[in-house]
């Protein structure tokens, strides 16, 4: 019921945001829980004989009611509040002046004003009004001293009647409002719980779709790759039945001589199977090691080997997809760099992310210059006195300064909607700085060149 009487006080505009909607429901509980305390004093008023007591509680009520249908007609929500608070404080001063002065214990009701303001207004109204509460004790205590006492229009038992009523009023005043205040609290950390719990879901779909994304470039550069060997494979063994036929024939007419040379073709055959079989093999069980469960296992790992797989594995992958697209690429592995203890499917995974990102950008770079540009990707290795590095360098469109500071930020991302969801390199980050204890940083200069370096530390490697 009370819920229903305060939504239709509340006006359209408060539906907006959730924070306008819960200052307009606090301001409602306010105007409506004050009036109706209004009402019920003027009963109690009327029979201790509080004449102008009741008169000041009457239009008090009445003008917290009139306050809540002037935000329901859209009337400015502070200027409602102000209007409001005018209204107590001129109530409670009045009351103050006929009630015998400072000592009176309507002087307690001005202490509500700058805090119900508070409440429903704002530091800044609340602020204004504390000075004005604070001014107002002032006049009245100059007045007292420097004029004259100010006259009681009550008797010994009046006083303590009127002393009565104005702790319980006081005390309910602040009871309701702090009880309004915690409610709307409640509500809003309710919210805030519920909303947190829908940016975990989305973030968890998003770096899914991440982790989806950087599987699909693999797969497809393992496709590609496995396809060369296999078809080797299949022509070579193609081939040898062939060479077994003609053996078959030269065993039946006695050709030694021809016999011997169809043998050695067929054994390199077979030798040429064997390498492609097992280059294949080797395709296989990267892609095996990939997906493995026990990801978060850190065990030697040549640093070379895997920064030379995974570049292949994402250059055909993206070749797979613009089969158009070519670039040069470059390797300068230093053979000190040795193996290193790392999570290979974690560090293969920031890798394809970097060079998917390096290709991106020289991709793009292509389209826009046309033949006169030759893309290319540098992958650096080399051992240093801090640990081992991987450079990634590409030629590419490079990234603004201003863009830079952003770049290993989560959701951050300067591809165009739809072809990124601003994670590899936010997760590629945290891979490497917390879960390696290395560092990723990045070097660029806009419209020339990108430079991406990860460095491990040196307790991380071993020869």
């Amino acid at each position: 019921m009370l819920t229903k009487l305060i939504s239709y006080f509340i006006p359209e505009a408060a539906h907006q945001t959730t924070e306008s909607l819960r200052s307009a429901r606090i301001m409602v509980s306010v105007f409506l829980v004050t009036g109706v305390l209004n009402f019920l004093f003027i009963n109690v008023a009327s029979m201790a004989q509080f004449r102008f007591v009741d008169y000041i509680l009457l239009a008090n009520g009445v003008i917290c009611l009139l306050m809540a249908f002037l935000l329901r007609q859209g009337t400015p929500p502070l200027l409602c509040a102000n209007l409001y608070q005018l209204n107590e404080w001129v109530g409670t001063v009045s009351t103050i002046w006929v009630a015998g002065g400072l000592h009176s214990t309507s002087t307690a009701g001005l202490l509500l004003t700058p805090m119900t303001s508070m409440l429903i207004a704002g530091r800044r109204s609340a602020t204004v009004w504390l000075f004005v509460s604070i001014a107002s004790l002032g006049f009245i205590y100059w007045y007292e001293v420097a004029v004259a006492p100010l006259p009681e229009l009550f008797d010994r038992n009046q006083r303590y009647r009127l002393m009565l009523f104005n702790m319980i009023g006081i005390m309910a005043a602040l009871f309701v409002n702090t009880l309004v205040f915690d409610i709307e609290k409640e509500r809003a950390i309710n919210n805030l719980i519920a909303k947190n719990e829908e940016l975990k879901t989305a973030q968890q779909q998003l770096i899914q779709t991440e982790k989806l994304a950087a599987l699909g470039e693999l797969t497809a550069g393992v496709a590609h790759e496995i396809r060369n060997p296999l078809n080797f494979v299949n022509n070579f063994a193609e081939l040898s039945v062939a060479l077994v036929q003609e053996l078959k024939a030269g065993v039946e007419t006695d050709q030694t001589a021809r016999t011997q040379t169809v043998l050695t073709l067929l054994s390199d055959n077979l030798t040429k199977i064997a390498h492609h079989g097992k280059r294949a093999t080797s395709i296989v069980k990267s892609m095996l090691l990939h997906s493995r469960a026990d990801v978060g296992a850190k065990r030697p790992t040549d640093l070379n080997g895997l920064a030379n797989e995974y570049l292949y594995l994402a250059y055909h992958g993206l070749r797979a997809k613009d089969k158009s697209f070519t670039a040069r690429l470059t390797t300068e592995f230093d053979p000190a760099t040795g193996r290193v203890y790392c999570v290979p499917q974690e560090l293969g995974r920031v890798l394809l992310n970097l060079y998917n990102n390096a290709f991106y950008a020289v991709q793009q770079k292509q389209r826009t210059i046309g033949s006169a540009y030759e893309p290319e990707v540098v992958v650096t290795t080399r051992r240093s006195s801090k640990g081992v590095e991987v450079l990634v360098r590409d030629n590419g469109s490079g990234i603004a300064p201003g863009v830079q500071t952003k770049i290993f930020q989560p959701f951050f991302s300067t591809k165009p909607t739809g072809q990124g969801t601003g994670l590899g390199l936010s997760i590629g980050y945290d891979i490497v700085t917390k879960g390696h204890g290395g560092e990723l940083t990045v070097e660029s200069v806009d419209g020339e060149f990108t430079q991406f370096r990860i460095c491990l530390p040196i307790n991380n490697a071993s020869t």
